[in-house]
C-alpha cells in the first residue's frame, strides 16, 4: 500500500511531462528519471527516491514555466499592435504566477514585484475580481500608460498612479476563466465595472476619489483591465481590426537597450507633455525620476542575472543619484546614454519602485 501511495506523484509527474510540454522537454529523459524513482521505491530506497523525485519536480516545474511563456514575443507584438499609437510606456512581466487571494499579502511580501501586477485587482470592488481569478495561473502580464504629465517638484518617490493618466493591463491566463455574468457588453465582449477609493496624485495630502475601472474578457484566456471605458473600446476595436500604427514604434532608440529575455522589462518614450518645459524645475539637469527637457526615453530590466538595470537616454547628466541615501551608481555608456544600477542588488524594493516611477507607474492606493 505504501509503495502505491508513493507511486502516485511519480506517475503524475510523468504524465505532466508528456502533456503539452513535448516541444519544451525531452520526454524520454523525464520518463527515464521517473523509472529510476520507481526502481528506488521498489528497492525500499525511499531517501534516494525522494531526492530523485525532488530533482525531477524541479526540472518539470522549470520546463512548465518556460512552456507558459513560450509565446511571449508574439504576445508582445500583439499587444503593441492593439495599444493606441500615443502610448508612452510599456512593461512586461513574463514570470508566471498563481493568484492566491487568501495568501496575497504574504506572497507580495516575498515577491514585491507582483504588486505592480495585482495591486489594482486586489482593491477594486473590495477584492471581487481577485476572488474571480483566485487559483488562476497568470502566465504573462503586460501594462501600458499614456497621458503622463511632468511630475510636480514636491512629488513623493516612489509615487502613486495619477488620476489623469490612462492605464491598461493585459492578463494572459493559462486556461479560460470562469467569469460571472457581465455588467454589460463592450464590442461584443463581457465587461465588469470595478471601483475603489484611491489617492489622486503624487502628494500624501492629495484627496482620495472614487476611481472607476473596467475589466473586459477580450478572449477566454485574456483579461484586460483599464481605468478608461473609452480606451477599452478602442483596444477591442484594434483587436478586431488590426491597424498599422502600433504603439512605441520599432525604430525608437529605446528598443536597442531592451532585453526581452529578462523576466521583467519595460521602456518609455517621453512625450513633450511628460517633460518639464523651458525654465521649469529640472529642465536643464534631470532629478530623476523626472526627466529633463531634452530626455528621449528610458528602459529597465529586472530579475535576470544582471538584476535591476535602468538605461536613461539624455544628453544631460542626471543629478542626485549618488547623493545621500540614493542607492544607485551612474555610468555614461556612450554620449547621451546613461546606465543606472543599484549599488547593491540587495537594496530591496526601493530601486524597482524608482525604476517603475521613471516608467510612469506607481502603486494603486
Amino acid at each position: 500500500m505504501w509503495k502505491q501511495l508513493m507511486m502516485r506523484p511519480v506517475l503524475g509527474l510523468a504524465l505532466l511531462c508528456l502533456r503539452g510540454l513535448s516541444q519544451e522537454t525531452d520526454p524520454t529523459a523525464m520518463l527515464r528519471a521517473a523509472g529510476d524513482i520507481k526502481s528506488a521505491i521498489e528497492q525500499n530506497s525511499l531517501t534516494i527516491a525522494a531526492e530523485k523525485a525532488e530533482k525531477l519536480d524541479d526540472a518539470v516545474q522549470a520546463r512548465y514555466r518556460a512552456w507558459l511563456v513560450r509565446d511571449a514575443a508574439e504576445r508582445v507584438k500583439d499587444v503593441l499592435a492593439w495599444l493606441p499609437p500615443d502610448t508612452e510606456a510599456f512593461w512586461v512581466d513574463q514570470r508566471a504566477f498563481v493568484v492566491d487571494g487568501r495568501g496575497l499579502a504574504e506572497a507580495l511580501s516575498k515577491d514585491f514585484t507582483k504588486a505592480y501586477c495585482v495591486d489594482r485587482i486586489a482593491v477594486l470592488s473590495d477584492g471581487r475580481f481577485l476572488h474571480i481569478l483566485d487559483k488562476q495561473t497568470v502566465r504573462l502580464v503586460m501594462a501600458a500608460t499614456r497621458g503622463l504629465a511632468a511630475l510636480p517638484e514636491d512629488r513623493s518617490v516612489p509615487s502613486v498612479m495619477t488620476a489623469d493618466q490612462d492605464v491598461v493591463y493585459f492578463y494572459f491566463l493559462a486556461k479560460p476563466v470562469d467569469a460571472p455574468p457581465p455588467d454589460e457588453m463592450l464590442e461584443g465582449r463581457p465587461a465588469w465595472r470595478g471601483t475603489a477609493r484611491v489617492r489622486s496624485g503624487f502628494r500624501t495630502t492629495d484627496p482620495a476619489h472614487e476611481d472607476v475601472n473596467w475589466f473586459v474578457l477580450a478572449r477566454p484566456d485574456l483579461l484586460v483591465l483599464t481605468n478608461r471605458k473609452a480606451l477599452a473600446g478602442e483596444l477591442l476595436g484594434r483587436m478586431s481590426r488590426p491597424a498599422s500604427n502600433r504603439a512605441l514604434k520599432a525604430d525608437l532608440p529605446e528598443w536597442r537597450f531592451v532585453d526581452p529575455a529578462s523576466p521583467m522589462w519595460g521602456l518609455r518614450h517621453y512625450s513633450p507633455r511628460s517633460k518639464p518645459a523651458q525654465g521649469q524645475h529640472g529642465c536643464e539637469a534631470a532629478r530623476l525620476p523626472e526627466p529633463n527637457c531634452e530626455a528621449i526615453g528610458m528602459t529597465f530590466q529586472f530579475g535576470g542575472p544582471a538584476g535591476l538595470r535602468i538605461t536613461y537616454l539624455s544628453d544631460a547628466k542626471p543629478q542626485g543619484l549618488s547623493e545621500g541615501m540614493m542607492p544607485f551608481t551612474l555610468h555614461l555608456v556612450r554620449p547621451g546614454v546613461w546606465e543606472i544600477d543599484p549599488k547593491s542588488q540587495q537594496e530591496g524594493q526601493f530601486p524597482l519602485d524608482f525604476a517603475m516611477s521613471m516608467l510612469g507607474f506607481g502603486m494603486y492606493q
